[in-house]
């Protein structure tokens, strides 16, 4: 695999796949490579503006190699020539700590290469202390002492990569789209997220509001409602102003979450339905 990817022959290399944006964390992990210079660090991937401005801040470092971008096929085989494969994201942002699923932990595990990884509730949704290393995100240093810890600990490498292998076969595209469709066929009352400004029924809106929540459970609908004034004993209430929203959002997230469809009643709620 080496020998096709250009890379050295001999001695360890410890691999990064994918774009060099902010919060993927690329810098971080060459950040690490300074801490240990024996190992040479292989990252390939970004767009050509990201790899040169790269290139200008790492790359006169003896033990980093920046490949730039390859073909979606060549992928397999440098994830293959690697010992050590690194998922380095920060915590910053909500893309990252949240939100991302990245295909290239699936390549990972596939490639039944040991993983090190940071340690975010997005990365926990597949990856745990059983199948990958999880360490400290935006930590250079932890991720340099995860890497000597894993080229000294042999047996530990190999029990990481098989377990993560054999868990890649749960989130195969076949399974996954049987999943859908077991969802699809599966009769279920529809859960539906009512967002409102009142459910007072002394206003137009509450009283809109009241009579279409009242219809859908008459119909078999799971409602949730979310409102802005606590106005009555039904519905969950939720501030929106100033530093409030961020707070807003996640109740939101957390009320709403398995709904499956959600109707916002009036203007207020557009910027949290922005945010779900």
């Amino acid at each position: 695999a080496r020998k096709k990817c250009n890379l050295q022959e001999h001695g360890t290399i410890v691999l990064y796949a994918g774009h060099l944006f902010d919060w993927k964390g690329a810098d971080v992990m060459a950040q690490a490579a300074q801490r240990v210079p024996e190992t040479t660090f292989v990252f390939v991937g970004g767009t050509d503006s990201d790899v040169t401005k790269f290139k200008k801040k790492f790359g006169n470092e003896n033990n980093i190699v920046i490949v730039g971008r390859q073909p979606h096929q060549a992928i397999p085989v440098f994830l293959k020539a690697a010992d050590i494969l690194v998922l380095p994201n920060r915590s910053e942002s909500l893309i990252s700590s949240r939100y991302t699923s990245p295909l290239k932990l699936f390549e990972y595990m596939a490639a039944g290469r040991p993983i090190i990884a940071s340690d975010l509730p997005s990365i926990r949704e597949i990856l745990d202390q059983d199948t990958g290393v999880l360490i400290d995100p935006g930590n250079p240093q932890a991720l340099a002492d995860a890497v000597t810890g894993l080229l000294r600990d042999g047996y530990r490498s190999e029990a990481l990569a098989q377990a993560a292998l054999r868990k890649v076969q749960e989130y195969s595209w076949d399974i996954r789209a049987r999943h859908i469709l077991e969802f699809i066929d599966k009769p279920k009352a529809l859960c539906v997220g009512i967002l409102t400004h009142t459910m007072d029924p002394r206003t137009g809106w509450g009283r809109y509001a009241s009579e279409l929540v009242a219809g859908l459970r008459k119909k078999g609908f799971i409602v949730r409602v979310l409102k802005e004034h606590p106005d009555s004993s039904e519905g969950v209430p939720i501030l929106r102003r100033g530093k409030e929203m961020l707070s807003a959002f996640w109740q939101a997230k957390t009320v709403l979450n398995d709904c499956d469809i959600i109707h916002a009643l009036d203007v207020y709620p557009y910027g949290i339905i922005g945010w779900l």
